[in-house]
């Protein structure tokens, strides 16, 4: 098995096999086509090509399951994931529907952020409004007993959850969806809403 599976040629060639798929095709059939190529290069880069078939059956069941329980916890990989567990889970049209809405509705944030980049103004999340909201009660609040209030809020509107690097957030500038937000982060972001609100 080769440490960087890119490097087998075969495996190359099943990549360029698939690229030329082509555009005529239905979301179903490109999901399965998708399928067909992981299925292929696992068998490759695990060294089971040669196997027999039973042996093949048992291990692709195997990577089914997997793809369809898929969930690493990064949100960096959320999108990917959700693709890969319909994929898993023979959910054939919807992973590649979803990478289609996905990638338009990253076209459209891109148009936006150009223009909010020519306009020069930096629009708010929902955690900075939650924020200024808390401000407005609380103009004092430290780093800290803003973090641990934050905390408090999981699951209320705007906190989906937290973890030791980074909070969760539902974005409505993005239609609900997920970003995340470092924890790291928090001072620099407390500080500049306290000089937002006293301009």
């Amino acid at each position: 098995m080769k440490k960087n599976f890119m490097e087998d040629p075969r495996i190359l060639e099943l990549i360029a096999k698939y690229e030329s798929f082509g555009v005529d095709h239905t979301h179903e059939t490109a999901d399965k086509a998708a399928v067909d190529l992981i299925n292929e290069i696992a068998l490759i880069h695990y060294g089971m090509e040669s196997s027999p078939d039973k042996e093949k059956q048992h291990f692709l069941s195997w990577l089914k399951k997997k793809m369809g329980n898929l969930d690493t916890n990064n949100p960096r990989s959320n999108d990917s994931e959700k693709a890969i567990r319909r994929l898993g889970q023979a959910k054939y049209g919807e992973a590649s529907r979803y990478l289609e809405d996905l990638l338009s509705l990253r076209k459209e944030d891109f148009s936006e952020v150009q223009r909010i980049k020519a306009s020069g103004k930096r629009p708010l999340n929902s955690l900075d409004k939650r924020i200024l909201e808390i401000l407005s009660i609380q103009p004092d609040i430290s780093e800290k007993d803003l973090v641990k209030k934050l905390k408090s809020e999981i699951g209320q509107g705007v906190i989906e959850d937290c973890d030791e690097d980074s909070f969760s957030v539902l974005d409505k500038n993005k239609k609900n969806e997920s970003i995340s937000v470092s924890l790291g982060g928090i001072k620099n972001r407390l500080s500049r809403l306290k000089k937002q609100l006293k301009k």
